[in-house]
């Protein structure tokens, strides 16, 4: 892509970590648990729930292609990015806790970086040939509307932050998880994919997956 040439594939095998599921359902769910106090333990909960409907959509459309091939091939979908979505909804999420006590330019500029950062993402899965256009677009569709759905519970129990301690557990938590599960020796860091082609297939009843050679060979 114009723009990223200058990128060696480890550069983009660590940006796609800051997507992985295993990193950010970990975050989410250190989220929650920061979150459970007065009547911030409301966004807590509406943080869990809004992003684990769009996780169990993201894994409905996963499960639905590798097991039973059921795609859209005109615009090469075989299921929505978890990478892009995750990444959408988590990121900025998080930039809204960790700047909570600052200015709201600043937190601004944070939730916004989190945008930003979560496309390049998306931009990553492209360039590593994980996904479609179309999948990384829904992605991120879906995890932005998760990130700005929380964001506004955040802001209507706003208040509630005031007398909270420093979000700086909740960075360090962040910098951990990202260390334990670093991309090492040019491989990606442990990853989910595996278990759900394992449920995909037990579902199913096939041997082998769907992959998106076959969604083409179909619709020919």
């Amino acid at each position: 892509m114009v723009g990223f040439h200058m990128f060696t594939p480890q550069t983009w095998i660590l940006i796609t970590h800051l997507g992985n599921s295993v990193v950010l359902l970990s975050t989410a769910v250190i989220m929650a648990v920061w979150l459970q106090k007065g009547q911030a333990s409301l966004a807590a909960v509406s943080w869990l729930l809004i992003l684990g409907f769009a996780v169990l959509l993201v894994l409905a459309t996963k499960l639905a292609f590798l097991g039973w091939g059921v795609g859209i091939e005109s615009i090469d979908f075989t299921g929505i990015s978890g990478h892009a979505m995750l990444s959408s909804a988590v990121l900025p999420t998080m930039a809204a806790l960790l700047t909570f006590k600052l200015r709201p330019a600043i937190q601004v500029l944070a939730i916004a970086s989190g945008f930003v950062v979560a496309i390049v993402v998306g931009i990553s899965r492209l360039i590593l040939d994980a996904h479609s256009e179309s999948e990384v677009l829904i992605g991120w569709t879906l995890g932005s509307s998760v990130a700005l759905a929380t964001l506004s519970v955040l802001r209507r129990v706003g208040s509630d932050f005031g007398s909270r301690t420093s979000p700086v557990p909740l960075a360090l938590a962040l910098t951990a998880i990202l260390a334990v599960t670093a991309p090492r020796g040019g491989q990606p860091g442990p990853e989910t994919h595996g278990l759900i082609v394992k449920m995909a297939l037990w579902a199913s009843g096939r041997t082998t997956p769907f992959d998106r050679n076959m969604l083409h060979r179909q619709a020919s």
